[in-house]
């Protein structure tokens, strides 16, 4: 009988443990996707802003060398205006889970980048 107590601590102590490992497991798998969703909220966050900021060089860009008397300095500024233009469709994807309001100001802002890139000889 003594042994048999004895038998049924020890598998009730084990199971305690598996339990205990169980629980640290779930928490720590827990831990790291609360911690993966806030990377990727980061991520993107920074993409809008990096692409936000292209957009917005690109239109200055586009702008000075439209208003620009010289040839020389319409055309360098021509040029990196579309470098800015080529970049942000390089790495558009990258902001692709950004909420919609976000998108469709970037969006815009590609387009008048587009269009001022058109009016300037550009083809896109």
């Amino acid at each position: 009988m003594v042994k048999q107590q004895k038998s049924a601590d020890k598998r009730r102590q084990l199971q305690r443990h598996r339990q205990s490992v169980t629980d640290r497991v779930l928490k720590d798998a827990f831990d790291a996707q609360r911690r993966q969703t806030a990377l990727e909220d980061t991520f993107i966050k920074t993409a809008v802003s990096f692409l936000n900021a292209e957009a917005d060089t690109g239109l200055t860009l586009a702008r000075i060398a439209r208003r620009s008397p010289d040839g020389e300095q319409r055309a360098r500024t021509r040029v990196e205006s579309r470098q800015a233009y080529d970049t942000i469709l390089k790495y558009i994807d990258t902001a692709g889970h950004a909420n919609s309001e976000t998108l469709d100001t970037l969006q815009g802002k590609i387009k008048k980048l587009r269009e001022q890139l058109i009016s300037l000889g550009e083809k896109v």
